[in-house]
């Protein structure tokens, strides 16, 4: 292990023998790639989910963390912990067994405990519904407190989700600028390439990591958090035409005239007025001012 203060607590509660298979349990997750789009589908939605819903400063992921259950784990603020591991089969891997008990209860002594939350969950993450109803009747009373199976669909495209699963669509389309659907499959895969590019065992804030995955996005779908207010200079050259309007796109500023769109980075809100505008004195000018504009930022 990797972290020797979790190791002592590990020994002092279980013994040595324990140590050992913790470690192995994280080096099952490293090794074993079938499990990892659905892990990486469920993340998206999760940070997705915690996003839109207004906690995205509050709340941290992470994934193959030191753990008895380390699949994906949830922190909010300081006070509560949510750990999930996660199950792509509809075979014996996804059911409850007492060796699950047995590694959910000494997750929560560890959380508890050890990290000191408040609140503590560990949850079976399975992608067949039978199982889930089945697990559901498997857990033993007395861990019902802290432990729950729950259901989310594997689908393959990843961006097949869009079609399937509403919390999933609402969630990704609440982040989007123009939430149809070739921008929410965007939108998705930017997060879950995001999420893949994470350090194990690394926590990372969802609005930096969504923060990350706008910066890298080819072309950048999300919505500007908060919004932008297109400088003054471009609305009053703008006002200058009838026939021009602006509007905010993925954070940039999107202005029309006649038909013709023209993207201008969001950025241009923090830059002095460009010495050009004063050249501008019919509608021509100012689609040649556009444009340049618009290619001087490489959008």
């Amino acid at each position: 292990m990797h972290d020797s203060s979790l190791c002592d607590f590990i020994e002092a509660r279980w013994g040595k023998e324990d140590v050992t298979k913790i470690d192995h349990v994280r080096m099952g997750g490293d090794n074993n790639d079938k499990g990892s789009r659905y892990e990486a589908l469920f993340a998206a939605f999760l940070i997705a989910k915690h996003e839109t819903g207004g906690y995205g400063h509050e709340v941290s992921v992470s994934a193959q963390e030191e753990a008895w259950v380390d699949d994906i784990c949830v922190r909010i603020s300081d006070q509560r912990k949510i750990n999930y591991q996660a199950k792509n089969s509809a075979g014996n891997a996804a059911s409850w067994t007492p060796e699950l008990s047995e590694r959910f209860s000494k997750q929560q002594v560890i959380d508890t405990e050890y990290h000191d939350f408040n609140e503590a969950e560990q949850v079976l993450l399975v992608s067949c519904k039978s199982k889930f109803q089945k697990n559901m009747e498997k857990i033993p009373n007395d861990m019902t407190v802290f432990a729950s199976c729950e259901f989310f669909p594997f689908v393959d495209p990843a961006t097949h989700i869009l079609f399937e699963h509403s919390p999933t669509i609402e969630a990704i389309s609440d982040l989007c600028a123009e939430p149809n659907l070739d921008e929410m499959q965007t939108a998705l895969l930017a997060i879950m390439a995001q999420w893949a590019n994470q350090p194990a065992a690394t926590p990372i804030g969802v609005s930096e990591l969504l923060a990350e995955a706008k910066r890298h996005a080819r072309p950048n779908v999300f919505k500007e958090v908060g919004g932008k207010e297109p400088p003054q200079w471009l609305l009053d050259i703008t006002d200058r035409f009838p026939s021009a309007s602006i509007k905010m796109q993925s954070g940039d500023f999107m202005v029309s005239l006649k038909g013709l769109t023209v993207r201008l980075p969001g950025s241009l809100a923090l830059e002095k007025v460009p010495d050009e505008i004063r050249d501008v004195c019919d509608e021509q000018e100012l689609v040649e001012l556009l444009f340049w504009l618009s290619s001087k930022a490489n959008l």
